[in-house]
């Protein structure tokens, strides 16, 4: 056990067991439509983002509704009978393409869907997923001369019929002819549109004429979202071992569940379901971890804003460098500080409230509270170097800034 497990344990405030509100079901949806070859069967499916309940959807941006898809197909509910074998083509902005952060879902049934306003610089991680095994294939195609290098990577391009005329539809897939992909005819409505993407040489066709969207809806077990975010900055912290994760996980029984429905999902092709909690997070290893852990508190983050995220992240690592370049005990408590100085931002409820159910040592609570003792004046020194007050600790600012758009980046 390490010095700051010691502490932490001799001065831990004890946290109540889980409440039933916490551990409540609530409901997640995602839309399924089959995308289908020129003989008519199911080739594979394209998956939707869908608010529970049909309401209008609300979150920032596109990488909460992809995380979303992501984890309502592959966690909340069975893969294995939602997809029946075929491939799930999946929208994922450009923000989320990182081998890194996708490498842990499964390469053989995950067609990455490239959106239409995607940089061409987006080429070399195209490349790199394309390597390990990923499908590729690029979304409402307009063709452009810098865009060819994307063509050359892809599997299959999508041409919206409602976005070009017969001419434009004509002419792209003449230009498109030389490449080895498939080209798929999306947003077909009458089987005059099919037969003449047939005779064009589509292979694959999506749309209205064949299928609407069809809703699927599951029961899920609601996250404690201060559980969650804990354990995001654990996860994300230096230093932090699988005992560490256990401890979290334990207090929330939701977490739980959804690890072992991520560690015993068909694509980790374990042989065996897992036993514990320390067994799963050992067979998914730290990087697996971090990367569902991050999906998670994302898809839950409706609302807020990526950069409330990115604050944290650099506070908390700000806060980090600085105790160990001073020397000082718990630099991982130092980081929780940063991390946590905007949690009544994140969570929309006032910091001792928030603090109460944390299972927190005093030191960190009352850095939180009133800024007292070495942590709180180290948040000080943060805060302060952010409103421009301290020029001495730029270089650790800039340094801390990189760290949390790389953590944000796999987001």
């Amino acid at each position: 056990m390490s010095e700051f497990q010691r502490d932490e344990k001799e001065s831990v405030l004890k946290s109540s067991p889980p409440s039933a509100a916490q551990s409540a079901l609530r409901t997640v949806a995602v839309a399924r439509q089959p995308i289908f070859d020129v003989k008519g069967n199911v080739y594979a499916y394209e998956m939707l983002f869908r608010e529970p309940g049909g309401h209008r959807a609300s979150f920032v941006d596109s990488r909460q509704a992809t995380s979303q898809v992501i984890l309502t197909t592959f966690v909340e509910m069975d893969h294995a009978m939602v997809l029946d074998g075929k491939p799930a083509f999946i929208n994922v902005p450009e923000p989320m393409l990182d081998v890194n952060a996708l490498s842990v879902l499964p390469r053989n049934q995950v067609v990455i869907e490239v959106l239409e306003d995607v940089s061409p610089a987006i080429a070399p991680q195209l490349r790199q997923l394309s390597a390990i095994g990923f499908t590729i294939a690029l979304d409402d195609f307009l063709l452009s001369n810098d865009l060819l290098p994307l063509v050359e990577i892809a599997d299959i391009v999508k041409l919206d019929l409602r976005a070009l005329t017969p001419a434009q539809l004509e002419e792209h897939v003449t230009q498109l002819r030389p490449f080895d992909v498939m080209l798929l005819a999306e947003k077909v409505e009458t089987h005059e549109e099919q037969r003449l993407c047939a005779e064009m040489g589509f292979s694959l066709f999506q749309g209205y004429y064949f299928c609407k969207p069809e809703r699927l809806e599951a029961q899920t077990i609601s996250t404690n979202r201060v559980s969650l975010i804990e354990l995001l900055a654990r996860v994300n912290a230096p230093s932090t071992q699988v005992t560490d994760l256990e401890a979290i996980l334990q207090t929330d029984v939701s977490l739980i569940i959804r690890l072992m429905r991520i560690i015993n999902s068909a694509f980790y092709g374990l042989r065996r379901p897992v036993s514990s909690i320390r067994h799963a997070l050992v067979l998914l290893g730290m990087p697996a971890v971090r990367m569902w852990v991050n999906l998670l508190l994302l898809s839950d983050a409706q609302g807020k804003s990526p950069e409330l995220m990115l604050t944290a992240l650099r506070r908390g690592r700000m806060c980090e460098l600085i105790a160990r370049r001073n020397d000082l005990r718990n630099p991982e408590g130092y980081f929780l500080v940063g991390m946590f100085s905007v949690l009544d931002a994140l969570l929309d409820a006032p910091v001792d409230q928030l603090l109460s159910s944390l299972p927190l040592s005093e030191d960190i609570q009352a850095a939180l509270l009133d800024q007292r003792g070495p942590m709180g004046h180290t948040l000080q020194a943060v805060l302060a170097a952010e409103r421009a007050e301290d020029v001495s600790l730029t270089d650790i600012y800039l340094e801390a800034l990189g760290w949390a758009r790389q953590i944000r980046a796999q987001l």
